[in-house]
């Protein structure tokens, strides 16, 4: 049994079991940056016979590196709810309800995104005011670093989302990011709003967009009346 994280040391369960050529590509970049980041304690969560085999081939282990079973895992193919409601005992599953519990601070998982997103609502639960998840990512540009959400884990939004998505965003950027240099802060702590086009007959792209029901105009007055948007 693991014992409840502390304030003072930062715990990581990573989803041993997902991603491209896993589990020995994550056991390999766990092991990495368990020796990187000494300060941190990591967990790789997954099946333990095989996790501890690969562990095993690599040499001692990291101190801070540890092993939590999980008998099932997700797959690529598989329905992100379903997955999550028919396998409990998934790593995925197993690594987010650590999170939950206390006995760890993050999770991470290389593999199925949309059941990561399913589990974070079905297990963490979202936080008052927030109706959907996104997925962000920090993209470099030529002057300034861009926190953009969502990458993928909405295909069609409200204005009232996209306005939840903007909190999001700032949030992230005041807290996660304060360690980074205050140029880099400063850069992104304002939301922005992208959209492929402002009509269907405009859309770049062959792609199924449907601009009728909410206007550009609509969405960025929500995020300018909310301070989000200058």
């Amino acid at each position: 049994m693991l014992s409840p994280v502390t304030a003072t040391r930062i715990t990581v369960a990573i989803d041993a079991m997902g991603g491209d050529q896993a589990p020995l590509a994550v056991v390999n970049g766990a092991i990495d940056a368990a020796r990187l980041m000494p300060d941190i304690d990591i967990v790789l969560v997954g099946d333990d016979a095989v996790v501890a085999s690969l562990l095993t081939k690599s040499g001692p282990a990291p101190a801070n590196l540890t092993i939590r079973h999980a008998e099932q895992m997700v797959g690529m193919c598989d329905a992100p709810g379903s997955a999550i409601r028919q396998k409990p005992k998934s790593s995925i599953a197993v690594g987010m309800r650590m999170v939950r519990d206390g006995h760890a601070h993050a999770m991470i998982s290389a593999g199925n995104s949309g059941a990561m997103m399913a589990a974070g609502m079905l297990i963490l639960k979202a936080q008052p005011g927030i109706d959907r998840p996104a997925i962000a990512t920090l993209l470099p540009t030529r002057q300034q670093p861009v926190l953009l959400l969502d990458a993928g884990a909405n295909t069609d939004c409200k204005p009232a989302n996209l306005v939840q998505f903007a909190r999001l965003g700032s949030t992230h950027a005041a807290t996660v990011l304060e360690r980074a240099d205050q140029a880099t802060i400063n850069a992104i702590k304002h939301a922005g709003l992208l959209c492929l086009s402002v009509d269907a007959a405009t859309a770049a792209f062959d792609i199924s967009f449907n601009c009728d029901e909410y206007s550009l105009d609509e969405v960025y007055a929500a995020l300018k009346n909310r301070g989000l948007i200058h």
